[in-house]
């Protein structure tokens, strides 16, 4: 009895030891196969994080080579290796390959290939000297750009770039003076924010210039009805506008006369790179987006020395802000968001070689017996290239009588003249809009003259029959020539009237046969624009001095702005320096004007 009691618990815990045992080994694969996903997790996670402190230690160290690169040293943006599409051999086609995989990626144009430079591990290590990096990277100094050559996986997701990166306390601060830490509604360092080209309607046209055709045309847009506005579609060949450092691509648009070839109806619903005709434009006009500057005032032209005081040499730091975006500290708002006419004004007749000097209002010149304009602005006003002037309008009493009397009807027949809905109102550009393009234009978003640039273009036309009432410098729009490549002292007999010869499509137009000039839409006619390309505001250096209006309380006072050099010492504020600015007793009656638009609703201003 006992050995059989035996026998059974015997079996019973032997039983029991078994399915333990099985219990057992299925815990240890469970917590096996928990360990190997769980270290697989790991080791992403640290490879992740690994490779975003090495993308921290980069851009940091990119940070600091851009402080010495904005201090003169030009080398730095030799570092690294250039990227070639030159596939020759494994290298260079492996190169290649990463950085098009990057670009994929992070959305970024391929023509931005060309600012980028390759760093290998090898080179980071022993020329720049820098430890702790088995990455390799492509950067872009300039703009201070890194990217992570091989990018990393983690979360089903490949990164490349800090800028990936959700969690904001990855970012890496510049701490040079062109960057703010950001808050909620304040300036956000690592974002361009432009605040979206406002208009009145459709019938303010979105146009991008086409190279080929030597012609402007319709940008990809769509019209938003919620929000009464164009929307661009961002990754078109026919962007609407790009104002970051690298294009410099500033907004324009077209209005359309009313008895054109094409209507206004039909360039409002017309497509994407229909071809916006020259005779059907009555003006054109750019915007310039909500910004804040700070200026930095040097003692010379060295840009060397930076000085307290307020001097000729000066360089300007632009933050565009959004709708919403107050100042950075230091930076003052210059511009709440508005459109300036994109070349000087010009009246119906100026096609013709004297017919820019009208009577007293500036109306067209008819025998010298117009003293009033005729029924409407709409018969003479355009903003289009390779027009005269409208100049002789000059102020004759203490009250601007004459001046007020022009811009009155441009109010009132905004409508007609350019087909604006009453959400517009246009008017003389004022003189803190002057000065607000004039130091987008001083900025790295516009055309900065400084050490580095020092060739001034502009519009230097001289145009007269030698009589005291004609002879006069004034300009055709558009038309730009180099500082003192217009040199007239070969003139020796001034009363021979001044002769021009424009071959179409050429781009020169000659002065009697000796001067040639470019027109705007040219290599070297770009280089009188305030963008250093064709997207910019022209007619501001040389050419006609213009009013501009200072409204203080209730009362105007207008002033004569000139974009012409007391010396050279002022390139730095050559677009809103001027050499005279002069109260309501001016008497100068070679004074034209420019136009501005600015938009709110119902009628309001902005």
């Amino acid at each position: 009895m006992i050995e059989v009691s035996m026998i059974k618990k015997y079996n019973r815990e032997k039983g029991i030891t078994l399915i333990s045992l099985v219990i057992t080994v299925v815990i240890m694969i469970i917590i096996a196969s928990v360990a190997v996903t769980t270290g697989i997790s790991t080791k992403n996670r640290a490879k992740f994080f690994g490779a975003i402190a090495q993308l921290k230690t980069m851009q940091s160290e990119v940070n600091s080579w851009y402080e010495e690169y904005k201090n003169g040293n030009g080398e730095i943006l030799n570092y690294g290796e250039n990227i070639t599409d030159n596939l020759v051999d494994s290298y260079n086609k492996k190169v290649s390959n990463l950085i098009d995989d990057a670009f994929s990626v992070l959305e970024i144009e391929a023509s931005k290939k060309s600012e980028f430079r390759f760093f290998s591990i090898e080179y980071i290590k022993d020329t720049l000297k820098i430890g702790g990096i088995d990455e390799e990277f492509f950067i872009d100094i300039k703009n201070r750009n890194v990217i992570l050559a091989y990018g990393v996986d983690y979360g089903g997701k490949k990164y490349y770039s800090l800028s990936q990166v959700n969690n904001g306390g990855y970012n890496v601060e510049y701490t040079g003076e062109e960057e703010i830490s950001p808050s909620s509604n304040e300036y956000n360092s690592d974002e361009i924010n432009i605040d979206v080209p406002k208009v009145s309607g459709k019938e303010m046209i979105p146009i991008v210039w086409d190279q080929g055709r030597l012609a402007w045309i319709k940008a990809d847009v769509s019209w938003d009805e919620t929000l009464n506005r164009w929307s661009q579609v961002s990754n078109s060949n026919l962007k609407w506008y790009d104002y970051s450092k690298e294009e410099k691509k500033w907004a324009n648009v077209a209005t359309i006369v009313n008895d054109g070839t094409n209507s206004r109806e039909y360039y409002m619903q017309c497509q994407p790179g229909t071809e916006i005709l020259m005779n059907d434009i009555s003006c054109m006009y750019v915007w310039i987006p909500k910004f804040a500057c700070k200026k930095t005032y040097y003692i010379d032209a060295t840009y060397s020395t930076i000085t307290a005081s307020q001097t000729n040499f000066v360089n300007t730091d632009v933050k565009f802000l959004n709708e919403t975006q107050n100042a950075p500290e230091g930076y003052e708002i210059e511009s709440e968001g508005f459109w300036i006419a994109k070349f000087e004004a010009s009246n119906f007749t100026s096609s013709a070689p004297k017919s820019n000097t009208g009577k007293k209002y500036g109306g067209p010149k008819i025998n010298d017996t117009i003293d009033v304009p005729t029924n409407d602005l709409e018969d003479y006003i355009k903003i289009k290239p390779n027009l005269t002037s409208w100049r002789n309008l000059a102020i004759e009493s203490d009250t601007a009588e004459n001046l007020n009397h022009v811009i009155e009807i441009i109010n009132e027949d905004a409508e007609n003249v350019y087909g604006l809905s009453s959400k517009s109102e246009t008017g003389l550009v004022t003189l803190s809009m002057w000065e607000a393009v004039g130091d987008l234009a001083q900025s790295e978003y516009g055309n900065r003259l400084d050490k580095d640039n020092q060739t001034v273009y502009g519009n230097f036309f001289y145009q007269g029959d030698g009589t005291a009432s004609e002879c006069n410098y004034t300009t055709q729009t558009g038309i730009v020539a180099a500082l003192n490549g217009n040199d007239y002292s070969g003139i020796t007999d001034i009363t021979k009237l001044v002769t021009q010869k424009r071959i179409e499509n050429s781009g020169i137009i000659t002065i009697n046969d000796t001067f040639n000039y470019n027109e705007y839409w040219t290599e070297n006619g770009k280089n009188g624009s305030t963008s250093s390309n064709i997207y910019g505001v022209y007619d501001m250096i040389g050419g006609a001095k213009e009013y501009v209006v200072n409204t203080i309380g209730d009362a105007n006072y207008y002033y004569v702005m000139s974009g012409n050099f007391a010396d050279t010492g002022e390139r730095a504020t050559y677009y809103y320096k001027s050499n005279e600015i002069n109260d309501l007793t001016s008497k100068d009656k070679s004074v034209g004007f420019r136009t501005c638009i600015t938009i709110g609703n119902e009628g309001s201003i902005v």
